[in-house]
């Protein structure tokens, strides 16, 4: 009767080790997954200012686009014998569009460039 009750004590403390290490196994998988997470929330940031930058590239690469669509159309249409005729041609409007547009460009560089810097100096 006493080997029993031994070897039953022996077979328990066996499972509370075996529990024990389960328990430190889950603990360190926890850990990870908690140094995990405020990996990401600290590079939250930093992925929503890059988020941001590639908008404004989209945006721009959209001006630069058609502004070179505009010139080109101008330069096409105008290309006959003289070489200034299309930049004669040029009507206040068009001008004026093509300044917008190329001023619009230059200011999101500058927010792409100072969006850029944020995200990844800060």
């Amino acid at each position: 009767m006493l080997v029993d009750k031994l070897s039953l004590v022996k077979a328990l403390v066996d499972s509370l080790a075996s529990v024990e290490a389960l328990a430190s196994v889950l603990l360190d998988i926890l850990l990870l997954v908690n140094s995990l997470a405020v990996s990401l929330t600290a590079a939250e940031p930093l992925v929503i200012s890059l988020t941001n930058s590639l908008t404004l590239v989209e945006v721009l690469v959209s001006w630069l686009k058609f502004s070179l669509t505009l010139v080109d159309s101008l330069a096409n249409a105008e290309a006959s014998a003289d070489p200034l005729a299309s930049v004669e041609s040029l009507t206040d409007a068009d001008s004026d569009w093509l300044a917008l547009t190329l001023t619009a460009a230059f200011i999101l560089m500058k927010a792409l460039a100072d969006s850029l810097e944020e995200a990844l100096f800060s």
